[in-house]
């Protein structure tokens, strides 16, 4: 397991992340990752944000560390020149635990691929 802690080149790509031993560490050639994947920002119903710049001081909903639900925030946060601490990430294993930790006001933001959330915006759960 990571701690999610982020270390940088001087070119600026991430290089390695640590878990709790350098046994687990991981070499990462590359900041980003060509996709086809369209990533939506959510959040839900009830959650008072009202713009986009609001976002980085909230609680992120996770579906755990080293995911993309993880990883896309702090790259987003990162080229807006912010930064998400690690005890903003809420863990909640899958997109039924998101919505649910979203619903409860436990999570107020949520990284994820916008065709898989589309029947959730649809029918305004998110």
């Amino acid at each position: 397991m990571t701690t999610g802690h982020f270390f940088y080149s001087e070119k600026g790509k991430v290089f390695k992340m640590f878990g709790p031993d350098d046994n687990d560490a991981l070499s990462l050639i590359s900041k980003y990752l060509n996709t086809p994947l369209i990533w939506g920002i959510f959040s839900g119903k009830e959650n008072p944000i009202q713009y986009y710049g609001e976002i980085y001081s909230k609680r992120y909903a996770i579906s755990r560390l080293g995911s993309g639900s993880h990883l896309m925030p702090i790259i987003d946060a990162q080229n807006k020149n912010n930064i998400i601490a690690p005890d903003q990430f809420v863990l909640v294993k899958n997109l039924e635990g998101a919505l649910a930790s979203l619903s409860a006001l436990e999570a107020d933001v949520f990284y994820w691929e916008k065709y898989t959330t589309k029947p959730y915006v649809d029918s305004g759960q998110l």
